[in-house]
């Protein structure tokens, strides 16, 4: 599959699954992110994720201001960051400033997301060779009030040589605007669990021959 193959420049993979019932999880397009994920750490390949929940009421309070689909998107940018630094090698050289006062800037608030895209660039620019990013669940941050935002969190992908890969239940609407047909597969039915789909295995061939090189 061309998606997982290593080359200079970021590409994208939009797995639409159907809309799924919450309770009907050996059938979930998460299930397939999950064993991605899995798969390719088996590998030994590098790879950060993110599977996106609405905050509950009671987590909430904390943020008084915020609306669910805002802190689910600091959670999102937040946990990229902290995995991609985990990536990184060793030493390197670099003139971005990945200073301790620049990291404390990230409070966790929705005030602070601007600064969250900047240090997500530069650090996901930073990432050497080929390496994937699984993102689950974007659809449930879509809202009126997180969209331009989404849009930034996603051109800052683009922008990256990460290899994307997006799985949703459904519809996303700032995944359709951002990601083209080319790009996106759609699934009209999950196979039970213990099975693979096409694209999955293909994938998962991918990271083996990666292990074995």
């Amino acid at each position: 599959m061309e998606w997982s193959r290593g080359d200079s420049k970021a590409q994208f993979l939009w797995i639409e699954g159907p809309g799924t019932d919450v309770t009907d999880s050996e059938r979930s397009i998460s299930m397939v992110a999950a064993r991605l994920v899995a798969s390719a750490s088996l590998a030994e390949v590098p790879v950060i994720s993110y599977f996106c929940e609405l905050l509950r009421s009671v987590q909430l309070q904390y943020y008084p201001a915020s609306f669910p689909e805002e802190q689910a998107a600091v959670a999102l940018a937040s946990a990229l960051i902290r995995q991609t630094v985990e990536v990184l090698l060793p030493k390197f050289d670099t003139n971005f400033d990945l200073s301790r006062p620049r990291f404390e800037q990230l409070n966790g608030t929705f005030q602070s997301w601007d600064v969250s895209m900047e240090v997500l660039a530069d650090l996901l620019s930073l990432v050497p060779g080929t390496a994937f990013c699984v993102i689950d669940g974007i659809h449930w941050l879509d809202s009126q009030r997180a969209d331009k935002y989404l849009r930034a969190f996603v051109e800052v992908l683009r922008n990256s040589t990460m290899k994307i890969m997006f799985t949703t239940s459904g519809r996303s609407g700032c995944l359709l605007e951002e990601i083209p047909v080319s790009e996106t597969i759609q699934v009209m039915r999950m196979p039970a669990i213990g099975t693979q789909s096409l694209t999955e295995h293909l994938i998962l061939e991918q990271f083996r021959k990666r292990r074995d090189l």
